[in-house]
């Protein structure tokens, strides 16, 4: 759905998932999960764009972190089920981002 959403110049690398074992919280295990999908998508000329369960508190996490959201979309997962996504873009620049790989 952040697919649909994304109007930059690069491709959109659509994050789907990252967890982290609650007993990983609090070690900076959540920002780095980020900071790698972003290198790795940079490194491929794309921009990484996750969508979020609208309820899940990983909304907030990004928000923290600096991400630009950019709508909510409705995504059917199954035939009896819908969920409301907030769907994000990594942030341009890497400028006081901790998601953000530092550039060589």
């Amino acid at each position: 759905m952040a697919a649909n959403l994304w109007d930059g110049r690069a491709a959109p690398a659509v994050i789907s998932r990252l967890y982290v074992s609650p007993r990983a919280r609090g070690h900076g295990v959540g920002a780095a999960l980020p900071a790698r999908a972003v290198g790795a998508a940079r490194a491929r000329d794309l921009h990484p764009v996750p969508d979020v369960v609208a309820t899940d508190p990983a909304a907030s996490f990004y928000e923290r972190l600096g991400w630009r959201f950019l709508g909510t979309a409705d995504q059917r997962w199954g035939p009896a089920r819908t969920v409301s996504l907030r769907c994000y873009a990594a942030p341009d620049t890497t400028a006081a981002n901790p998601t953000a790989p530092a550039t060589e």
